[in-house]
């Protein structure tokens, strides 16, 4: 998973579109290993630790042992980035991910947009971060089809919450639980339609999970609904037995 929100660490993987140094300090990466090999070891040995994170340390630890690729993809990098320069910091996110993907060192990315949070001037905001969202997306499906792997690729668009459906006294709205979700893929049949999990006050309504209709004896949807559908899709459902989700109720959105 490529994360540009991850920390120190991921400062390391950033683009450098000046190209004056190098990606990747090859001494403080061996440092890093060394350090991250040598906690990651006395973990395992700690006798409390549940399974979930058992796993996840040795998956750590083996990738660790492995980096290689990752070196090579930084030199990748020094020729391949887009050089032309951008204030769009979501097109140099995706520049980078679509590099990742093609070069087999990534199958996954977390990519951020922000300026959404307009308590002020929402109008004007609002507009102003969503023209960048749809530069980005654009950018990130073109780019995807020149490395030839629009194919297989899945971009799901979301936020931690939303905004509320009237303005406050700054001309701005606030937060609001209530949000939608985005999925988009290439010739897929559930593609170009709406389900809809709202009324017209922003308000949640039950939906029937099998037809995707407004019910009043559905459920509402929720974004574990929403990540349980996609584990299926995706043939991750045993993700279950380490990140369980408890729902007593599945959707079936990409059938």
């Amino acid at each position: 998973m490529l994360d540009h929100s991850a920390g120190q660490l991921s400062n390391l993987l950033k683009p450098n579109q000046s190209y004056s140094n190098s990606m990747i300090d090859p001494e403080l990466w061996e440092i890093i290993k060394q350090v991250h090999t040598y906690d990651s070891k006395i973990l395992l040995t700690d006798q409390t630790l549940v399974a979930g994170n058992r796993l996840l340390i040795d998956s750590y630890m083996s990738s660790m042992e492995n980096t290689a690729p990752l070196l090579e993809f930084a030199d990748t990098l020094r020729t391949g980035l887009d050089p032309a320069p951008t204030k769009n910091y979501l097109i140099t996110q995706a520049d980078f991910a679509v590099l990742a993907f093609k070069a087999g060192v990534s199958v996954s990315a977390n990519l951020w947009a922000g300026a959404f949070d307009t308590h002020a001037d929402h109008d004007r905001d609002q507009s102003l971060a969503l023209i960048e969202l749809t530069e980005g997306l654009n950018y990130l499906w073109d780019k995807a089809e020149e490395a030839g792997i629009a194919d297989r690729l899945i971009v799901v668009v979301g936020s931690d919450f939303s905004r509320t459906p009237y303005y406050n006294e700054h001309h701005g709205k606030d937060h609001w639980p209530i949000g939608s979700y985005l999925v988009m893929e290439n010739g897929a049949s559930y593609s170009n339609r709406v389900v809809q999990g709202s009324d017209e006050g922003q308000n949640a309504v039950g939906i029937d999970p099998a037809t995707l209709q407004p019910s009043g004896f559905g459920t509402k949807i929720l974004t574990s609904h929403v990540h349980d559908a996609l584990r299926s899709y995706l043939g991750l459902e045993n993700l279950g037995e380490i990140f369980p989700i408890n729902n007593s109720v599945k959707f079936d959105f990409f059938s």
